[in-house]
């Protein structure tokens, strides 16, 4: 499906080419830009954004469009088109959205139909839409939205713009600025810690979920509190939607954790790590910086940093695909024999 966005903010091309700290190499710098477009939909007007030569084919005959294109492309970009260079066409024109697309400003209102202790502190300009309930002690920070039918325990901390979308649930957490949290997100339930005497109690926990600044939490996500210690997330951590970080664990700033993953209790995970899709991790291991982990990948053991791992158990990527060749090949010897 083509889309075409309409903005609201004009802009010339030079101005583009500014905001996003690109080199424009071709068309007049006062062009207006009126829309924010993927490729197939791109024309007069408008910019789009190609990182690979075969998806700047796609501009052929859209006359006045604008692309984002990195410096690897610039020599052979075809002729008669304008042409903005930056480093990275994607993160260029998410850039733009974010600017031309901002998300909605708060009201400044608490509504009467909101249930706010009378000891919460609230501080300027926040909007806390009906149903929401804030209970007593709780801070929530400048600038913030709370939307409908959010639960806000009592003595939790949010920080300033957080913004909360409808029925989350945060209890026993301290959250830093610039928050964003998904709907149906839980935060601050009880670990799942059990009884080893065959009576399966679940055992009391008493710590906390403290989030750093610039956080970003999918729909349906949970983060269970510690059961002494606290569970501890970093600044710019993004966990996309089904996830859920058991207790005790400690995840670096800088970590991504891609859709249905999960880590078990009192992980150590440092920063900058990405793990794909429904990876799985054990309790009570050390992982390092800068790792990248398969979707569907098994981490097993404390492993160190600068690597790529997958399968399971998780093993360094050259070795991960040794394996399937070898099963693959080993697949195909044992059809050889049944025929």
């Amino acid at each position: 499906m083509k889309h075409a966005l309409a903005s609201d903010k004009v802009m010339t091309m030079a101005e583009v080419a500014e905001l996003v700290s690109g080199q424009l190499v071709a068309g007049g710098g006062d062009t207006r830009i009126t829309a924010l477009a993927t490729i197939d939909a791109a024309d007069a007007g408008s910019v789009c954004f190609a990182s690979k030569a075969q998806i700047l084919a796609g501009l052929a005959g859209k006359a006045g469009a604008v692309c984002l294109i990195p410096k690897t492309l610039a020599d052979d970009a075809p002729k008669g088109h304008a042409y903005i260079v930056v480093d990275n066409p994607k993160d260029a024109f998410t850039q733009l959205l974010a600017h031309c697309f901002p998300p909605p400003e708060t009201t400044g209102k608490i509504s009467t139909m909101a249930d706010v202790a009378p000891d919460a502190k609230i501080g300027k300009n926040v909007q806390i839409d009906s149903f929401a309930q804030v209970k007593s002690g709780a801070v929530i920070g400048d600038n913030s939205i709370i939307h409908a039918g959010v639960v806000i325990g009592a003595d939790v901390i949010i920080g300033h713009h957080a913004r909360i979308m409808p029925h989350v649930s945060i209890s026993h957490a301290e959250i830093g600025a610039y928050a964003q949290i998904s709907s149906g997100v839980v935060i601050g339930n009880s670990g799942f810690g059990i009884s080893t005497d065959g009576a399966n109690r679940l055992v009391p926990h008493l710590g906390k979920v403290r989030i750093g600044d610039h956080c970003y939490f999918g729909a349906n996500t949970s983060i269970d509190r510690g059961m002494l210690d606290d569970t501890i997330i970093g600044s710019h951590v993004m966990l996309d939607s089904l996830c859920h970080i058991a207790h005790n664990a400690v995840i670096g700033d800088g970590t991504i954790f891609c859709a249905m993953s999960g880590v078990a209790g009192s992980v150590r995970v440092g920063k900058r790590n990405l793990f794909g899709a429904q990876v799985g991790v054990v309790d009570h291991i050390v992982i390092g910086d800068n790792n990248i982990f398969a979707g569907c990948s098994g981490v097993t053991k404390s492993l160190g940093d600068n690597q790529a791992y997958g399968g399971v158990p998780a093993v360094p990527m050259a070795d991960y695909r040794l394996q399937v060749a070898g099963l693959r090949q080993l697949a195909r010897k044992m059809k050889r024999k049944e025929q």
